[in-house]
């Protein structure tokens, strides 16, 4: 039986980087979201811009021990990323690739294509249900066409987390080449991608193989993959891999939302991987490129929410609030 990608998400970006044995939590209920038609919002396809010299660097965080760094309150909301527009079009690919591009979007898709960011630096609050259980940090980096993924859990009530990948960036969005995952400087998961061959290896030390899926990714890719391919993606059928497992899932829309930091609200597409009983949500803003203001992971058993404070862009800082203040770790 395959495990949706919730399980895969859920279990190890979340999961085990969180210790769930504490007992005795209120997990809230299930938010219903209710589809919009027409949306508002136009979700598009983003391009790269191919640029040799490398993107602004980004202060890295202490291995030994990942504490995020405070975020100042920002009492206003910086200039966004403008939304290309029929008057102020993006800076777009060549045109045979953003011929290519728009023809694979259905026809409520077809608009100018976004220029991608070449550095954007994300931090979240992640929750247990109710419980303030950890911070995030994500950190995308792109020079020319590769691309490199950080991201770096500081949980509560066990050691911090670093996961890690990195690829290839096409016209058809991300081709990963290799994903890991480790704890004090020990590999936990990894996955290496050969497309020449075209299998999969993962597993602590490689030793499970699988033929490699057409647009594979792994827990990391896989969210900027869809907000690279915007509308267009809904037409894939996505494998991802946590490096321990294999997963196939469909993607659905649940309808526009609004995310709201502080006094801002952001609209936001709301899109869902689901089973009867589990589910990996995201909300994506086509405001800031498509990225995403939130995941969240939901089960009988328990919800982990993964909710953005503090959003920059090629340096330049767009939304931010300060982490709230959060429970000690005892013992």
């Amino acid at each position: 039986m395959r495990m949706p990608l919730s399980v895969a998400i859920g279990l190890s970006l979340l999961c085990h980087a969180i210790v769930l044995t504490q007992g005795g939590w209120q997990l809230p209920a299930t938010e219903v979201a209710v589809p919009i038609s027409p949306l508002s919002v136009t979700w598009v396809q983003q391009t790269v811009a191919v640029n040799t010299a490398p993107p602004p660097a980004v202060p890295a965080v202490a291995e030994a021990n990942i504490t995020l760094p405070p975020v100042k309150p920002s009492p206003t909301l910086t200039e966004p990323i403008p939304e290309p527009s029929e008057t102020s079009p993006a800076v777009a690919a060549t045109p045979a690739e953003t011929d290519a591009a728009t023809a694979a979007q259905p026809p409520s898709a077809q608009a100018d294509v976004a220029v991608f960011p070449q550095q954007a630096l994300l931090r979240y609050e992640v929750f247990y249900g109710n419980l303030l259980a950890g911070l995030a940090e994500l950190n995308w980096q792109q020079q020319g066409v590769h691309y490199q993924l950080q991201l770096r859990l500081q949980p509560v009530f066990s050691r911090p987390l670093l996961y890690q990948s990195e690829g290839q960036i096409e016209k058809n969005g991300l081709k990963p080449q290799r994903f890991y995952g480790e704890r004090k400087g020990h590999v936990r998961e990894q996955a290496e991608f050969d497309y020449a061959q075209q299998q999969l290896r993962y597993g602590a030390q490689l030793e499970h193989l699988s033929p490699l899926p057409d647009a594979a990714q792994d827990i990391l890719s896989v969210a900027f993959h869809i907000a690279l391919q915007g509308a267009s993606v809904l037409q894939q059928e996505l494998a991802v891999t946590n490096g321990r497992k294999l997963y196939h899932y469909p993607l659905t829309v649940i309808g526009e939302a609004t995310f709201t930091l502080e006094s801002h609200s952001i609209p936001v597409f709301h899109l869902a991987s689901r089973t009867d009983q589990e589910s990996t949500e995201f909300w994506f803003a086509p405001q800031f490129a498509n990225l995403p203001l939130r995941i969240r992971r939901h089960s009988p058993e328990l919800t982990l929410d993964q909710r953005l404070i503090f959003l920059s862009i090629n340096g330049e800082t767009q939304l931010e609030r300060p982490p709230k203040e959060r429970p000690q770790a005892h013992g």
